[in-house]
């Protein structure tokens, strides 16, 4: 099943255990044995290499001795072509046709199951994202968790994992108070507002109210018969629902949903922060009726002296609930999180309690700076995503005036959304971005559109060929043919190796993309597929239908969508 569900792994293998055997022969008696650690040589010096000195050093044998024996002694390991020493490598070339022949057939065989693991892998995963305050829209800055969270997801369950993603909704805190004083004291007059949704609307009274420096003596009061239980103060905190329900939408708008929604107004109503914080109490210190932690010599504060409580002992009780229900949890954190994170980590340890595992990202900013819901001086995701839609609709009648408006619509909102979810994602999570409209809707090179147009080109010959029927591995033998052929037989492989629960490499699978997008741009250009004679036709177009099928599946991972024409 490997040969085709992971061709070029299988290969790979098969020249490790071929190298292996060679070793057991030179040094029958080493222990423990020796393991093939294969390169990728640079281009033109074959397709994998196996590094000699450091061999050569354990077996105190010379790099030319073993390479000598691996050559002469041994043949060929399954599917390759060549073997030729360089300097101090002995450097292997896959052979095309044996490469095509498996790798075509597991893509036609497999089709949106290739590259995804059929080994189911045990436990259960929680991932936390986006949990954005419900006290106004998502802003740019913020949109790089849910993009980064939800690829992620997409990632580890692609590779067997029974991942559920969860938001983590703070209706209960300082940030929800803030908004629902300012909708019960101010009056905003909103005839002037551009956007019809509730969290845009709703925004305004937390920015004026976050302007008022006599309103902090009511928010607290409104907080404290909040968590009091107050009915009034509860059903008023109830605002949060319409904001929450904004921000949904516009996840859904670059095509993200969350499995869960868990709120932390749920552990104050069922007394499980009460219970944390008598546990934590024998280990806290008091002043003026509030209780602390000391913590790497921070005073990191529990409860206020009104007894209200603060974000990090409700974050405890919300993690205590999460590890009931899950075997690792993963939370998606900006990198201003690291510290409050540390001390929940801290904390857990003083329960002797598991603890999360946290992917940091950085911020996404503008020139002006950092972006800040209470200062107003934000570019909103929902701006962002109309623009890109406004700005692929203009892009599409320019290259196709032949289309009615429906269809120009159709992709038009295929396009946008998956420019800003890849110009996010393709920046790796540590790095920041300096946000600028022109980058984030290009839609040339190194771009979702740039993908999403050789995906069209590959519709649209096989609309033109119809059904695809039998291929022939030994007449793809052009330079860009086995290019593309290669790209594709290396994706399960990619897929495997980026998933990793501290540090995911998801940027690659833009890369993946990218790369195989342009590798099928050359190979239009250089190999005519329609007027092509047979059998060279249907094997070139049996390489097209399998372009096709890797790109949606790559698109898969990365929550784009694929128009089928541009």
């Amino acid at each position: 099943m490997l040969a085709q569900s992971n061709p070029w792994l299988y290969i790979r293998k098969g020249v490790e255990r071929w190298i292996e055997g060679g070793f057991s022969a030179l040094a029958p008696k080493q222990k423990p044995k020796l393991r093939a650690k294969l390169e990728q040589p640079p281009e033109g010096m074959g397709d994998f290499a196996l590094p000699l000195f450091e061999i050569a050093s354990k077996l105190k044998i010379s790099p030319e001795r073993i390479a000598e024996t691996l050559l002469t002694e041994n043949e060929r390991p399954p599917g390759i072509s060549k073997m030729e020493r360089a300097g101090g490598y002995l450097n292997f070339w896959v052979d095309s046709e044996y490469l095509t022949d498996m790798t075509l057939n597991g893509i036609i065989n497999l089709r949106r199951d290739y590259g995804f693991s059929f080994e189911r892998k045990k436990g259960r995963i929680i991932l936390e994202h986006t949990s954005a305050n419900p006290n106004g829209p998502l802003h740019v800055g913020r949109a790089r968790n849910p993009i980064i969270g939800d690829t992620i997801a997409r990632l580890l369950r692609a590779n067997g994992y029974d991942v559920t993603t969860e938001y983590y909704v703070n209706d209960s805190g300082m940030q929800v108070a803030t908004l629902v004083w300012g909708h019960l004291n101010l009056d905003i007059d909103w005839s002037e507002s551009s956007h019809k949704k509730a969290d845009h609307r709703y925004v305004r009274y937390y920015q004026e109210t976050s302007r008022l420096p006599d309103s902090e003596e009511g928010i607290r009061k409104l907080l404290k018969d909040y968590e009091d239980g107050d009915p009034e103060a509860i059903r008023e905190f109830k605002i949060h629902e319409e904001v929450l329900e904004g921000i949904i939408q516009s996840l859904e708008e670059i095509n993200i949903k969350h499995d869960s929604f868990v709120h932390e107004s749920k552990f104050l109503r069922s007394g499980d922060v009460a219970a944390v914080v008598e546990k934590l109490r024998p280990f806290c210190k008091s002043e003026d009726g509030s209780l602390y932690l000391e913590i790497d010599a921070e005073n990191v504060y529990l409860t206020r002296r009104d007894g209200t409580t603060l974000y990090i002992i409700r974050d405890v009780a919300y993690h205590l609930d999460k590890f009931k229900r899950c075997d690792i949890a993963i939370n998606i954190l900006g990198e201003d999180h690291k510290l409050e994170s540390k001390q929940l980590g801290k904390i857990l340890d003083l329960l002797g309690k598991k603890k999360p595992l946290v992917i940091f990202y950085s911020f996404i900013s503008l020139h002006e700076g950092k972006m800040s819901t209470r200062r107003g001086n934000i570019v909103y995701l929902d701006d962002l995503v109309d623009e890109s839609i406004s700005r692929a609709r203009e892009e599409v009648k320019k290259r196709r005036p032949d289309l009615d408006e429906e269809s120009v619509e159709r992709i038009a909102r295929a396009i946008g959304p998956s420019a800003v979810r890849y110009n996010i994602i393709k920046v790796q999570p540590q790095k920041q971005i300096e946000f600028r409209w022109e980058e984030a809707l290009s839609f040339e090179g190194d771009s979702a559109p740039f993908a999403q147009y050789a995906h069209a080109r590959c519709s649209s010959i096989l609309r033109k060929l119809g059904e695809v029927e039998g291929f022939e591995p030994g007449s793809l033998i052009n330079d860009s043919e086995i290019r593309v052929i290669k790209t594709l037989a290396t994706f399960p492989s990619l897929v495997e190796e980026i998933c990793d629960f501290e540090r995911p490499r998801v940027h690659l699978l833009t890369s993946f993309l990218y790369d195989l997008a342009r590798g099928f741009n050359q190979f239009y250009r250089d190999c005519p597929v329609i007027k092509a004679e047979e059998p060279l036709r249907s094997s070139r177009a049996a390489l097209v239908m399998c372009v096709k099928q890797v790109t949606e599946n790559c698109a898969n991972l990365l929550g784009l969508e694929m128009p089928g024409e541009m």
